[in-house]
């Protein structure tokens, strides 16, 4: 058999596989209770607990507390998501790890189907294989806000696969579908707001694009980048009348440990 080939014979049979050994490697987290983050951010936050009161939670911080704005986070989707698991299963944390568990299935499913628009499916399903059972996954499965990394992963990737298979120019009906993925992963969480530039570098890794060709790239594309970049604007505006700032100027929690270790600066 060469390299070349895959030992299942589809991709849907190798995005399958992974899947399942994504949901067997992290099936004993469905015993966790809640913890760490996860007692603020659903025990403690009632304005979640309510299916009444979970629209008025979108427009507040997604940290509950005294301290809420100072974090600088609002994640919308994420906060949404977590209103209706409460809304299903209560206080019971069983739910929210088989949500985790299924979600991470998805996000392994989704890294092959991408992988395999951009290289053989062979290698594409050892990724996948890799993917699935990598350590650095544990937090964000174990934990119930680890939806909040798994949540815009999933987004992001879904985003990739439709632009990878989308061809050579963007449609409307293409380019909105993605800006809507687009902004339901920013809501989940911030750092998807480098999507746009993933876009362009999958555009980039399968061909050529130098700075004689950005005018034609772009007159296929913008079409993409336009609603995107709309949608972004739209989403920190948000931000900035939740928060007070687009971007809080406080680093993340810990950062202050670095001012007493000078060797790092």
């Amino acid at each position: 058999m060469r390299w070349s080939e895959s030992p299942l014979g589809s991709v849907r049979s190798a995005a399958f596989l992974c899947a399942a050994l994504a949901t067997v490697s992290s099936a004993n987290s469905l015993r966790n209770d809640f913890a760490y983050d996860d007692v603020h951010i659903i025990g403690e936050n009632a304005s979640i607990k309510t299916l009444k009161t979970l629209p008025d939670a979108l427009t507040k911080p997604y940290w509950p507390g005294r301290f809420a704005k100072e974090l600088g986070l609002w994640r919308p989707t994420t906060t949404a998501l977590l209103g209706i698991e409460y809304a299903v299963a209560g206080e019971n944390p069983l739910f929210y790890h088989v949500v985790n568990v299924a979600t991470h299935a998805w996000v392994t499913v989704l890294v092959v189907l991408v992988l395999a628009e951009l290289m053989t499916l062979a290698a594409a399903f050892v990724a996948g294989l890799v993917f699935a059972v990598h350590p650095v996954h544990v937090e964000a499965v174990a934990n119930v806000i680890g939806i909040a990394e798994l949540l815009p992963a999933a987004l992001c990737l879904w985003a990739c696969l439709i632009h990878l298979r989308s061809g050579e120019r963007t449609s409307w009906r293409i380019g909105l579908a993605i800006t809507g993925l687009y902004a339901l992963a920013f809501g989940a969480k911030e750092s998807a707001v480098t999507l746009p530039a993933v876009l362009f570098l999958l555009d980039a890794a399968r061909r050529r694009i130098g700075v004689a060709e950005l005018r034609g790239y772009v007159v296929r594309r913008w079409r993409l980048y336009l609603p995107m970049a709309v949608a972004a604007g739209v989403l920190l505006l948000a931000r900035f009348e939740v928060l007070g700032s687009v971007a809080h100027p406080y680093g993340p929690l810990g950062a202050d440990l670095l001012d007493h270790v000078p060797r790092i600066w």
